[in-house]
């Protein structure tokens, strides 16, 4: 495999109610300047994954668009909520990385966007199941359009804000 970094980000500011809730214009901003700042560090072919609830799609096709990933991949097991049930963080890391093994496998960066709670957690448990050895990022709760990202090689862990 050569992934060289994950990236877990959450998505954008948005309004309205279940299940119409989509970016307002600040999500809108968030989600073009998280862009940018992708587009600086994700290197090389990149595997874009993302929470199929509307507002992370809006987020992830936004960052798509400045990483050359036209359509990012929209998974129903990122999106838990009181109406979804999607998968546990511990149970995320395996599933991902079997249903999108082709797609990891090929990619020097792999970037998801999710949820307040996926962050760090998800990109230790990612990382601990592709090196094979317990890694920590030490990433905190994510705000809206922050990522983190651990380098595998290092395991050198950045927020990105």
């Amino acid at each position: 495999m050569k992934l060289k970094r994950i990236i877990v980000a959450r998505h954008a500011a948005y309004t309205g109610e279940h299940p119409n809730i989509v970016l307002n214009e600040t999500g809108r901003t968030q989600s073009w300047e998280l862009a940018q700042k992708l587009a600086k560090i994700a290197a090389g072919t990149v595997c874009l994954i993302s929470s199929s609830a509307p507002r992370a799609l809006q987020t992830a096709e936004i960052v798509g668009v400045a990483l050359g990933v036209p359509t990012p991949a929209a998974e129903e097991a990122l999106w838990e909520d009181s109406y979804h049930p999607g998968l546990p963080i511990a149970s995320l890391a395996p599933f991902l990385l079997k249903r999108y093994a082709g797609g990891i496998e090929t990619a020097d960066t792999l970037v998801i966007i999710g949820h307040k709670d996926h962050g760090g957690p998800l990109a230790d448990y990612l990382a601990t199941e592709i090196v094979g050895t317990e890694v920590k990022s030490n990433c905190p709760e994510l705000w809206y359009a922050q990522a983190c990202m651990l380098e595998l090689g290092t395991r050198t862990t950045t927020l990105i804000k």
